[in-house]
């Protein structure tokens, strides 16, 4: 088991990281959707090896934040469980510009969680010309990171 300080520095740009909450509205997201997390991350790091995570969340909508930070303030302790997952890709200098632009553009963008994007199979949006009117779930907003980079199918729906 990591604790929270050794994820700041094995994390990089690309890696998750998964919140359990502790409120009665999170155990009631996990009951809907059937998962063991209520919330998702994407960690970021920076040239200079500083490390944000990057959400969307109702309180902020699309959002980078400090790692260190939340260390800081002991934010773990609004979490029944926190989890880490490595992500395995050759975080190749292109990829990596392109997600920073992504990044970069949706950054300040609302929070939704819409029932009908659930249900959307196939991808309505275009990654390469997002329309400043689009909104993002967690989940949503770390799938279309994960397409802009080329892991996942740019015809399929980031929801």
């Amino acid at each position: 088991m990591l604790s929270i300080e050794e994820m700041m520095q094995i994390a990089d740009t690309g890696d998750l990281v998964m919140f359990k909450g502790n409120s009665i509205a999170c155990s009631i997201q996990r009951t809907l959707t059937g998962g063991e997390y209520d919330h998702v991350a994407m960690f970021l790091r920076f040239s200079n090896g500083a490390l944000v995570y990057f959400e969307s969340s109702a309180n902020c909508g699309v959002q980078v934040f400090s790692w260190e930070f939340f260390v800081e303030r002991r934010s773990h302790l609004h979490f029944n469980k926190v989890a880490f997952r490595k992500l395995r890709f050759k975080r190749e200098v292109g990829l990596i510009r392109k997600l920073e632009e992504f990044v970069k553009t949706v950054r300040g963008f609302n929070y939704n969680l819409d029932l009908n994007k659930l249900w959307q199979k196939k991808c309505e949006d275009d990654i390469t010309n997002i329309q400043p009117d689009k909104t993002y779930f967690c989940s949503e907003l770390v799938a279309s990171c994960y397409k802009c980079i080329g892991l996942f199918p740019e015809d399929l729906a980031a929801s």
